[in-house]
């Protein structure tokens, strides 16, 4: 990304992709209009938004949210889809947060538990259908880069957050077995925002760990 996002853009951005789920479930909640014209407009107006969501995202160097594509021809498609962009926002949201090089100091419980994180995404992406080898193996190889971070006194999460952004960039290829290490990596990336508000803000509370980064789960659903 080239530069940091304006939170008033990042509104605008949150605006489009709630408008176009409004559209998903005006079209579920139908009874009284033909299908077949309902489910046309709808398709075209979550298309134009997703290109307009594109078009705001790209002026900013963020290249992984696409538009809806031709291919998208039915509601269903249509939903994975938004999911699929609501996804990569998130990742932009979180990319967006932390930039340059941070450095953090983390205490042996922390490591531990970071480490189990870093394993069960691992996991998780070891079962799933990733097509792309490269860009596969370029995923483990910036975890294991992370993993060996956590050896120091002080690491660095500029691996982790590559991997991440990597992540996302096949979430929307590959099989629906990927988006709970995309989950589980938006709530390391969250508990990284706040250890950074943290460092910053010497004022604030330090972090209860069970809740901001509880044991993970291989299952866990997007939230």
């Amino acid at each position: 990304m080239e530069e940091k996002i304006p939170q008033d853009i990042l509104d605008q951005m949150t605006n489009i992709i709630e408008k176009m789920q409004e559209f998903i479930c005006k079209y579920k909640d139908n009874t009284s209009v033909d299908d077949a014209v309902l489910l046309r407009k709808t398709i075209v107006s979550c298309r134009s938004l997703s290109k307009e969501i594109k078009r705001m995202a790209y002026k900013y160097g963020y290249t992984e949210i696409s538009e809806l594509g031709t291919n998208v021809t039915d509601i269903e498609s249509c939903s994975v889809s938004i999911d699929d962009i609501q996804t990569r926002f998130e990742v932009l949201k979180y990319i967006n947060g932390l930039r340059g090089e941070i450095l953090l100091i983390f205490d042996n419980k922390w490591k531990d538990r970071i480490r189990t994180y870093v394993v069960t995404i691992k996991s998780i992406l070891d079962d799933a259908n990733i097509e792309n080898e490269r860009l596969r193996n370029s995923i483990f190889s910036k975890l294991n880069a992370f993993s060996a971070e956590l050896d120091k006194t002080r690491t660095s999460v500029q691996s982790f957050q590559d991997a991440f952004l990597e992540m996302s960039m096949v979430a929307g290829q590959s099989a629906e077995n990927i988006k709970p290490a995309i989950s589980l990596g938006l709530k390391v990336m969250r508990a990284f925002g706040h250890l950074i508000d943290i460092a910053e803000h010497p004022q604030l509370p330090p972090p209860d760990d069970h809740k901001l980064l509880p044991p993970p789960n291989e299952n866990e659903e997007d939230q």
